[in-house]
């Protein structure tokens, strides 16, 4: 019976320390040759030509957002054609509201490709043209979200050219509607809202340090009650 508490103890510290999603639009995408709905350039060339789009959010009790994940893929700049990923490098942005468009940057991470989980999800249809799909997952500085206040996110890619564009495709869930700066030399040139929501999520992960604790109270109540069933 001492075992199988201790053994309830452990599943349950455990699962306090899973994952949180504590915002998420899905990509209205849902399989291999699925249509993925509409798609927004958000990449910058060395050139410093582009766009960059951002999609809002909000947290209606507030929380801690230390992981992010999206979903998109790559196209031709020239040609409409599937191309592979070329980004180098991602701006993982977090923007202040400003009456209903991205205002002060609040959270900037600079990432290389090697700091970003990539992960194939399968092939869909944009623009009647095959595609693969790709979800990128990175973590983030702790970034603590007011209650019910609206933020902007934008994971934002540097490419070395236009051969492959990452295009960031359509979520669901929000309030229908985004927003896109036109870069020229680094400036915007452009911008406005634009149609339909982005897939994205918004997570809060554990910290290792975190975990480790929880490790060793755990491994501390196991002993204890260990020597306690010794000694009945």
């Amino acid at each position: 019976m001492k075992t199988s508490h201790a053994a309830l103890l452990v599943l349950g510290a455990l699962g306090t320390l899973k994952a949180d999603v504590v915002f998420q639009q899905p990509s209205v995408w849902n399989g291999n040759g699925e249509q993925v709905g509409d798609g927004f350039t958000d990449e910058e060339s060395t050139a410093m030509t582009g766009f960059q789009t951002y999609d809002n959010f909000s947290l209606g009790s507030g929380g801690t957002i230390n992981q992010v994940s999206w979903v998109g893929l790559y196209i031709n700049g020239s040609i409409f054609l599937n191309e592979p990923p070329n980004t180098t490098s991602w701006d993982i942005d977090i923007y202040a509201n400003n009456s209903g468009s991205p205002g002060s940057l609040r959270s900037d991470t600079s990432l290389t490709t090697a700091q970003v989980t990539s992960q194939t999800l399968g092939t869909g249809i944009f623009g009647g043209v095959t595609f693969t799909m790709f979800e990128f997952t990175a973590g983030i500085p702790a970034f603590d979200a007011a209650p019910g206040t609206t933020y902007w996110f934008s994971p934002f890619s540097h490419n070395p050219d236009e051969s492959a564009k990452f295009i960031w495709v359509q979520g669901t869930g929000g309030d229908g509607s985004s927003f896109q700066n036109r870069l020229t030399l680094g400036t915007a040139s452009g911008a406005g809202l634009v149609g339909g929501d982005r897939a994205f999520s918004l997570s809060d992960v554990p910290e290792p340090s975190a975990i480790l604790l929880l490790g060793t109270v755990i491994a501390l109540a196991i002993f204890m009650q260990k020597r306690t069933y010794k000694r009945s």
